[in-house]
């Protein structure tokens, strides 16, 4: 997305946070904190990089506990939000890690300051679209790795969305599920209300593009969560998905907003422990299924 852009929405943000309490809750964060701090000493991590070419996507490879190159083991590819970097994906791979599945994350070339990937001159999410989809097809060929599931937050969700629904048309099992959190379908709306704050390029690109005509096709399981809260993405976006989608579930999370965690910048409370919840019974359930 445009700098100026997320500038102004990241703005917004900002100035609608000055009214909200932030708090915590309670013992229950603190339970969840101690467990993923006891976890992270068995899980390994390390940087992964991969070439698009001359472009460097750098990642990290998150590994479970007694990880063996001689097993086969279910990946998550987790896609982050606009203008920040995979760091803010930190805290949900050690904890899908610790239920053994291998994760990477990864940082969109150009999606901001803060990325350690290739800078290009101009980052939309069909820059990210391209990389995420290089990223599925080259852990396809990886020996070790048994499914792929893909896992995105706002804009990451937005293109983990469309990425499993390409997928899906070249070969119907190469992606095995689907998580999104509070995915931002409304961004090509929102940068054609303020096409002056965006390349004209982009803007062209964005004019007949809609969202919806390239979800929904993904035939396994989808889960999204999304707050009732959210003023950044309305909650009805993901309601329209959820339709969309053959088998898909949608838990709506009473006053939560954009950001479910510190790490992704929550408002109002920190929703960890109840949307990981569902997050992590996802992941239980799909491990051998």
């Amino acid at each position: 997305m445009n700098r100026k852009l997320l500038f102004f929405l990241l703005s917004s943000l900002i100035l609608c946070s000055c009214s909200f309490n932030k708090t915590n809750s309670g013992n229950s964060i603190s339970t969840l904190e101690s467990s993923i701090l006891e976890s992270s000493s068995l899980i390994t991590k390390e940087e992964y990089l991969i070439y698009q070419e001359e472009i460097k996507i750098y990642g990290n490879l998150y590994k479970p506990e007694n990880y063996s190159e001689d097993t086969s083991y279910p990946l998550i590819i987790m896609s982050h939000s606009a203008n920040v970097n995979s760091d803010t994906l930190s805290s949900y791979a050690r904890r899908s890690a610790s239920l053994g599945y291998l994760v990477y994350t990864f940082d969109f070339p150009g999606s901001s300051s803060s990325s350690r990937s290739t800078n290009i001159p101009l980052c939309t999410i069909f820059t990210e679209i391209d990389t995420l989809s290089f990223i599925v097809d080259y852990f396809s060929f990886t020996s070790n790795i048994n499914k792929i599931f893909l896992f995105g937050t706002s804009q990451g969700g937005l293109v983990s969305s469309v990425v499993a629904d390409e997928k899906a048309d070249e070969k119907e099992d190469l992606i095995s599920g689907l998580i999104l959190f509070y995915p931002a379908y409304n961004i090509p709306e929102t940068i054609l209300k303020f096409p002056s704050l965006s390349d004209k390029e982009y803007v062209e690109q964005l004019k007949d593009y809609n969202v919806y005509d390239h979800i929904g096709k993904f035939k396994k399981d989808v889960l999204i969560v999304h707050g009732t809260s959210d003023f950044m993405v309305p909650y009805s976006y993901s309601e329209r998905a959820n339709e969309l989608y053959e088998h898909s579930t949608l838990f709506l999370v009473e006053g939560a907003n954009h950001g479910f965690n510190k790490e992704n910048h929550y408002f109002n409370d920190n929703y960890d422990v109840l949307t990981w919840s569902y997050a992590s019974s996802y992941l239980i359930d799909h491990y051998l299924n």
